[in-house]
């Protein structure tokens, strides 16, 4: 497989491209610290939105955004996409202290 594909003795299987299946099934799934699919971003206090850079993101994208403390009432939603350079998440009123949350990217194709 001219090293595109390398299975080790510990039962791990790396391959260097894309994998199509039908169907996965795991018992765990985990994203790299490189990956631009995943991460944590912060609408910052007394703001409305913030952009998150990622060359990944397609308008057909799936992005699911989850807040890591009380949002005051407040829903965190997509205000837009540009693809392959960002995303914007918002919120329709101010938080006194801001709101982090994590984000995860699933293309759709």
């Amino acid at each position: 497989f001219d090293g595109k594909i390398v299975m080790s003795p510990n039962g791990n299987v790396d391959i260097k491209e894309t994998v199509k299946a039908k169907k996965v099934v795991a018992s765990e799934y985990e994203v790299s610290d490189s990956s631009e699919s995943a991460g944590t971003s912060t609408v910052k206090a007394q703001t409305l939105r913030v952009s998150v850079n990622t060359g990944v993101v397609r308008e057909s994208s799936k992005i699911f955004v989850t807040p890591r403390g009380n949002t005051k009432g407040e829903s965190l939603y997509i205000e837009s996409v540009i693809s392959g350079e960002s995303f914007t998440v918002a919120i329709s009123n101010t938080i006194g202290n801001g709101l982090e949350f994590d984000w995860f990217i699933v293309g759709v194709n």
